[in-house]
Formats: C-alpha cells, structure tokens, sequence
C-alpha cells in the first residue's frame, strides 16, 4: 500500500493514465447529469424569454431593464456555456486533470458569475436610489450612467477573469519552481 487514498468516481473509471466511462453508470451519476440538464435548460429558456420580453416590448426600454437585459445575457450564457461544459468535463477528467480546455471552462465559469454578480450589485444601487431618493433617481441614474455601469460589469469580470486564469496557465513553472524549492529545503535539512 502506497499510502494513496483512491476516491472512485460515480461516472468513470480512472487510472493513471485515462478516464472512461463505467460500464453502467451509478445512479449518482444519472442524476447529477439529469439535474445539470434541467438547470442549464430552465436558466436558457428563463434568460432567454427575459431578452426578448425586454428586446420586444418598447415600454421596457428603462435604464433598470437595460441592467436586467445584461444580467440576463450573462446568465444565458452561464446555462449555454458553463452548466454543459461544466457536465462535459468537471465530472469527468476536469476533477483529475487540469488540461487546457478545462482553464478555458474555468475562465468562462468565473467570468459569467462575476458578471452576475456584478450585475446585481448595479440593480441595487439603482433600486437604492430609486427607493431612497426618487425626486432625483432620474437624474442620477441615467442610461449613460447604466450603460458605465454595464461596461465596468464586464470589464471588471473579464479582467478577473483573465487574472484567475493566467496564473493557472504558468502552474507547471510554478510547480517545476515549488519542487525545486522543496528538493533544496529537504537538501538543507539533511544536512543538518
């Protein structure tokens, strides 16, 4: 015995090599693939009627819907991109294998849920002032104010984004620097 704990995994067989699917599959792993899908399908399809309720109808052209349309753009993109990426890849080799197009899944998954989040702490700012201080909401919150609003909610994200998942990228330097580091301090203290 190595000494090595093995966590077998409910939807594939691993070594140390390659990931396959089980031959028959656990029912854990049906139903967190069954529950993925129909999260991904009812955050498409809620997201997707709000951009068009809000794209179609002209008398919600507001500065508060146009925050809403943005935040549901990027939680459409969140149940297109990240929730079946995310069943494609963190079930299976993403958990054991740190691959290229696994960062790449990563990086959209951080960038669209900071983008939420960002969204959201827009619309209540606006909500603030439209609750607290509705004799001048119409003159600070205008749609130049929301549309600076919306550009800091995706650039913020995108730059966190691209600062979460550069450092992943250079890991194997990292790595090569920590062993490095690790084989000269076990050098040192044999040598004490």
């Amino acid at each position: 015995n190595t000494g090595r704990i093995n966590f077998p995994h409910p939807c594939y067989e691993i070594n140390q090599f390659s990931y396959k699917l089980t031959a028959t599959p656990s029912v854990v792993c049906i139903m967190v693939y069954v529950f993925l899908t129909l999260l991904s399908l009812v955050t498409v399809c809620g997201n997707l009627l709000v951009v068009i309720s809000i794209i179609y109808f002209k008398q919600l052209h507001t500065p508060t819907n146009t925050l809403i349309l943005s935040l549901a753009v990027a939680d459409l993109l969140v149940g297109i991109l990240v929730f079946p990426l995310s069943m494609a890849f963190s079930l299976s080799s993403c958990t054991y294998n740190e691959s290229l197009f696994c960062k790449v899944r990563d990086s959209f998954d951080i960038l669209f849920s900071t983008c939420s989040i960002m969204h959201l702490c827009c619309i209540s700012i606006d909500r603030y002032y439209a609750v607290c201080q509705p004799l001048t909401y119409r003159s600070k919150i205008s749609r130049h104010v929301v549309a600076i609003m919306i550009t800091v909610s995706w650039g913020v994200s995108a730059l966190v984004s691209i600062g979460v998942i550069i450092p992943r990228l250079l890991v194997i330097c990292c790595l090569c620097c920590k062993d490095i580091v690790w084989i000269d301090f076990l050098g040192f203290t044999k040598k004490l």
